[in-house]
């Protein structure tokens, strides 16, 4: 069953895509009923929704913060809002701008993902404190010291205990 709704998915996204929702041209919510991005993972999400298959559940990873204005939070169950480096989560600008979205959103924190890559050998205190912030910005979040390309969510590193007994603690 899993390989046919993929199937039927992928059918309709190009479908879509090659009956002008999104020809090419970037577009989003007010953009046009047909005319972007936004209506083809519409379409996909609500097929998504009524596939018994699949129990109605959908991610949408961009990995970024969506705009305040013109996004696509409501297509999705829960949206990755961000996925990088340790290092680029821990910097001023990106740390605090997560901080604000979080705390700005009427959405719910289950309605958000992070992933975090590349911790490298840092102490579990840091790990500890690394769970406790991002929890209190998402509730669908990991953490990996995994620093390889391509590998980031392949295997499980050393501080994965640490980080889920933090996480389950805060």
């Amino acid at each position: 069953m899993g390989r046919l709704v993929d199937a039927r998915i992928v059918r309709l996204a190009k479908a879509c895509l090659l009956d002008n929702c999104g020809g090419g041209r970037a577009g989003g919510p007010g953009s046009g009923p047909a005319d972007s991005w936004y209506v083809v993972l519409f379409r996909v999400s609500s097929s998504l929704f009524t596939s018994r298959s699949i129990n109605s559940h959908s991610v949408h990873n961009p990995g970024v913060l969506p705009d305040a204005v013109w996004n696509y939070l409501d297509i999705a169950n829960i949206t990755v809002i961000f996925e990088n480096t340790f290092a680029a989560f821990i910097s001023a600008p990106t740390f605090n701008a997560l901080k604000s979205f979080s705390a700005a959103t009427t959405l719910p924190k289950s309605a958000f993902s992070i992933m975090l890559h590349s911790l490298g050998n840092i102490p579990n205190e840091l790990v500890e404190w690394t769970a406790t912030e991002m929890k209190t910005m998402a509730t669908w979040n990991f953490a990996t010291s995994t620093s390889a390309a391509g590998e980031y969510w392949h295997s499980f590193s050393a501080m994965l205990d640490t980080f889920i007994t933090s996480y389950a603690a805060g």
